[in-house]
């Protein structure tokens, strides 16, 4: 008789603990469906609201002068640095980058269907450039890399409202660098407008530069002249000079010497000098300059808000070169 008191009174704590363990486990799925179907919610809403910004886009592009390239890279900039300062965890800085590059390009695409040429340079690697300018641009651009930046440059020329271009961000020593075929004679001219991924991004370092057709230079951080050389000059005096004539050199960039010839520069400065900005001007004017042409080939931003910059007032007209850093040892 005990051993079967035993046994039912075992057999009733186990039907008892199987039976808390089936009720939390209901619980708990009771718990996760009301979660998704919370989610499901969401989603619903936050389509909605695509939906709704969708048909603003497209009152915008209604809107704008026919035949402006819809890519707006300082705008872009602004939107992704906003929500980046708003965000809070769970969700990862690079997700917010990412999902809002995908909504950015489908809006890009809700006003006329856009063509990237990609070209990678002399030694790059045209895959990953490719991938880079699909996660700038979305899934829906059309993207091909292209064997020539002539190609990718005769394109924009062509079709300026349809048409952009990425090259990989430019090194010292090529040959025959993208970059020197954006100083044309002509205002027109396409220009670099924007950094890929975009400056400015925590975490993020240029790979890249992205070339549209631009009527004129947009006030930004950042901007890009190739000088000309008739004479030959060092990396450093070459920086020591411009600075002295109050522009603040953040990079330069040398093209291959070949054939007896001088190397032209790419060089990189703060601010946005105008084409006939009295600094730039003031390069060339010196007897002894060894510039023989300054031009402005693009302007890029990285902070959030782009803020022109005026000529300084006390900026000389000329500043000789040997009296302003010496003689070249």
């Amino acid at each position: 008789m005990k051993l079967a008191q035993a046994a039912y009174r075992k057999g009733t704590r186990g039907w008892a603990g199987s039976h808390v363990q089936d009720k939390m486990m209901t619980d708990k799925q009771e718990e996760l469906d009301r979660l998704r179907s919370r989610i499901d919610q969401l989603d619903r809403e936050v389509h909605d609201r695509l939906t709704e910004r969708a048909r603003i886009v497209a009152d915008i592009g209604r809107q704008k002068t026919p035949g402006q390239p819809p890519v707006r890279p300082a705008r872009e900039l602004a939107l992704i640095q906003g929500l980046l300062a708003r965000n809070q965890r769970p969700l990862a800085d690079a997700a917010v980058i990412a999902i809002w590059r995908e909504i950015i390009g489908a809006s890009v695409l809700q006003q006329g269907p856009i063509a990237v040429a990609v070209h990678a340079g002399e030694t790059g690697d045209a895959g990953a450039l490719v991938g880079l300018a699909r996660d700038h641009f979305g899934a829906g651009a059309t993207i091909r890399a292209t064997g020539s930046a002539m190609a990718a440059i005769r394109a924009i020329e062509q079709d300026p409202a349809r048409v952009l271009a990425v090259f990989r961000y430019p090194s010292d020593g090529e040959d025959r660098p993208w970059w020197r075929l954006l100083a044309g004679a002509h205002a027109a001219s396409p220009k670099v407008v924007a950094s890929l991924p975009l400056c400015g991004l925590a975490g993020t370092a240029p790979a890249a530069m992205l070339v549209m057709q631009a009527a004129v230079i947009t006030p930004a951080d950042r901007s890009l002249l190739v000088l000309l050389m008739r004479g030959d000059l060092s990396r450093d005096r070459l920086r020591d000079w411009l600075g002295k004539l109050g522009l603040r050199v953040l990079s330069a960039i040398a093209q291959a010497a070949s054939g007896g010839t001088v190397p032209s520069w790419l060089i990189e400065i703060d601010g946005t000098p105008g084409q006939d900005d009295p600094r730039l001007a003031a390069v060339t004017a010196a007897s002894d300059s060894p510039v023989d042409r300054v031009l402005v080939i693009g302007s890029y931003q990285c902070s959030a808000a782009p803020t022109p910059e005026p000529p300084p007032t006390d900026t000389p007209t000329t500043v000789p070169l040997h009296s302003a850093i010496g003689p070249q040892s």
